[in-house]
């Protein structure tokens, strides 16, 4: 997760940036996400790319919860970490819509800080996420096995043909329903 942050009337309120990021990175999420807030129309959620970043765009009552994450960040959880923000500044006292920045900032920090380190490991917080990892590491094994044992097939075809007698009759047969049967 890079970062978070709550937009009202085209002002950011409140946001957090990962520790790692840089300034340019920070400003770049305020002026993506204000980009990406005014093709909005309605009052869903949806996504957005902008910057080699994923935006999850939340709308909450009068403002917008944004975050933006890796783009190959999933999905389900990058909507379910801006909608845990979102559930917690509903908790608040003063509802968005009325709250100053300062006041935002004072209560939201905190929390987004917190939901950002939380869902840094989406798999650590998720039993699909962390089952689709294993699927998706199994998958590239299986990918690199598969060209391994092809790749041998083929150079087993290319070993030249000097066997004595029957075998040399046999073995073009043989290395032809071995390379029928390629993973």
């Amino acid at each position: 997760v890079v970062g978070l942050c709550v937009i009202r009337d085209n002002t950011v309120l409140a946001h957090e940036v990962n520790k790692s990021a840089t300034v340019r990175t920070k400003n770049n999420l305020e002026s993506d996400a204000k980009k990406a807030l005014s093709t909005f129309s309605g009052n869903r959620q949806r996504t957005a790319a902008a910057g080699g970043f994923s935006l999850f765009i939340v709308p909450c009552g009068k403002a917008f919860i944004v975050a933006a994450t890796q783009s190959s960040y999933n999905e389900r959880m990058g909507f379910q970490l801006v909608n845990a923000l979102a559930e917690q500044l509903k908790k608040g006292s003063a509802p968005i819509g009325s709250v100053t920045a300062a006041e935002l900032t004072k209560t939201a920090k905190p929390i987004m800080w917190d939901l950002m380190t939380k869902y840094e490991d989406p798999a650590a917080i998720d039993k699909i996420c962390g089952a689709q990892a294993q699927v998706d590491d199994t998958v590239k094994v299986l990918s690199v096995l598969s060209r391994r044992v092809n790749r041998r097939l083929e150079q087993e075809t290319e070993m030249p043909t000097y066997f004595p007698g029957w075998l040399s009759s046999y073995l073009p047969t043989y290395l032809q329903d071995r390379k029928s049967t390629r993973l």
